[in-house]
């Protein structure tokens, strides 16, 4: 059973929208200085697109890069 307001996955897609000439999924929810999107995970900020990852393939394994090709 997820948090109250659904999964990290759930709230991080909540706050998402296709950019239709672009093929991106752009978040519109809290993002940070650096312009990444945030969500808290147990009350500890994780960038949105290693949420997705995790959902999608599982723990990301120790020493790689999770990037996305937006950059917007």
């Amino acid at each position: 059973m997820g948090a109250p307001h659904g999964t990290p996955f759930e709230r991080v897609m909540r706050r998402t929208l296709p950019e239709p000439n672009t093929g991106c999924v752009l978040f519109e929810g809290f993002v940070n200085p650096q312009g990444y999107g945030n969500v808290k995970v147990r009350g500890v900020a994780k960038l949105t697109h290693r949420v997705t990852w995790e959902e999608v393939n599982g723990p990301i394994p120790e020493g790689a890069y999770v990037l996305h090709s937006c950059d917007t």
